[in-house]
Parts: C-alpha cells; structure tokens; sequence
C-alpha cells in the first residue's frame, strides 16, 4: 500500500464476498508507513464446492495505491488432520516475557464458516495442536496486539512448549503500532507423533496489551 497516510488499514481474505474481520485471514495496522505499507496474511480454510475467496482491504483514506508488487495465491491441500481457528476473545497480557496464546474456536458462519477442524490434534483450550501422525506440517499465525506501545515484541510459533526465536517461525518489531500492530508468522516444521505447536508472543517492556 502506498500513500497510506489518513487511517489505520485492513486486509483480508474473504469467503464469497463476505469479510470478516474475525475469519483468522485478517491483518491490521495502526499507523502504516505513508510510503509504502506492507501486509502478509497466511493460513488454511475450509472450502465447499462452489466456494471463492478473494482479497480486501479497509479504510477511511480517500487516496491511496494498491501497488503492482501485490501478490495473491491459493492451493488445494488434501489432509485429514489440520485446523483453521480464530482467537475466540481478547486475551490480556499483563506481563513481560513470553505468553503462550490460548482459547481458539474453529467454528463460525458467514464469511467465518471457512474455520474447520480436521482431526482431534487441535485443544481449543491451550492452543496447541499436536500431531497424530510424523510429518512435515505447514504452520501459520495472525496476531492482532492492541496497546503495544512500549518496547520490542516478538511472536513466534513454537514447538513442545518452547518459545525458541531461532527456530525459523519468528518475527519481531521493535517499535510496533501503539494503536493495533499485526503480526504475522508461517513455515514448514518437522513434527514427530505426540509433538505439539503453539503461538507464543513476547514483550520485553510492556506489562499490559
């Protein structure tokens, strides 16, 4: 996005021209660079027969460029275990250090009916997805932070418990929108039966958002 310089920006992904902010596909930023602004979103859905996804994006601004660098992808995967969920509430963090992100749904209607659960790996309740079977397993996240206005953060996806930054599934910012800051994290990690991954955010200084 060029000449983003009048309202904070969403962009989505959306299921038969009905975009929900709360499907898992959505990114948003407070205060986007005036110059050029980026957005990335990744992560499944489920699709019936008939079904279309297209992309969309949200603002008040009167003037501004979507730019030919855009890109937009899209692919069939057949699996018998996966999930596509969306955080069921705001969860507060009122500490420093690493936060394990918890309590998903996989289950809506409308422009969310794409949230699906394959399987029995996913537990909505911890938010850790642990594998039935070894495999390699496309991972992915969207975190929307409200109040990140001190200090660095990081967000990451991690394995069995452990918030590790060098595992390949990290990202970080160091001066984050105070306003809504996104964060977005996808890969391809080895998992062994009976492992887990699960989403982790870190802040070094802010003790609320």
């Amino acid at each position: 996005i060029a000449r983003a310089d009048d309202s904070y920006f969403r962009v989505l992904i959306g299921l038969n021209a009905l975009p929900d902010t709360n499907n898992g596909l959505h990114a948003i930023n407070g205060r986007p660079s005036i110059d050029l602004a980026d957005f990335s979103i990744a992560g499944v859905l489920q699709m019936q027969a008939g079904d279309f996804i297209s992309v969309w994006i949200y603002s008040t601004d009167l003037d501004y460029v979507v730019t030919g660098q855009s890109s937009f992808s899209c692919a069939l995967l057949e699996t018998s275990s996966g999930f596509g969920a969306d955080l069921s509430a705001s969860q507060a963090v009122t500490t420093v250090g690493w936060t394990e992100v918890v309590g998903w749904e996989t289950t809506g209607s409308g422009g969310r009916s794409g949230l699906f659960e394959l399987g029995s790996g996913l537990d909505v309740a911890t938010g850790r997805f642990t594998a039935t079977v070894s495999g390699v397993y496309l991972v992915s996240s969207q975190l929307r932070i409200d109040g990140a206005d001190t200090g660095t953060f990081r967000m990451l996806i991690g394995l069995d418990g452990i918030p590790d930054y060098d595992n390949g599934l990290h990202m970080m910012d160091s001066s984050p929108s105070p306003d809504y800051a996104d964060f977005s994290v996808s890969g391809l990690v080895e998992l062994q039966r009976n492992s887990f991954v699960s989403v982790w955010i870190y802040s070094q200084d802010d003790v609320r958002f």
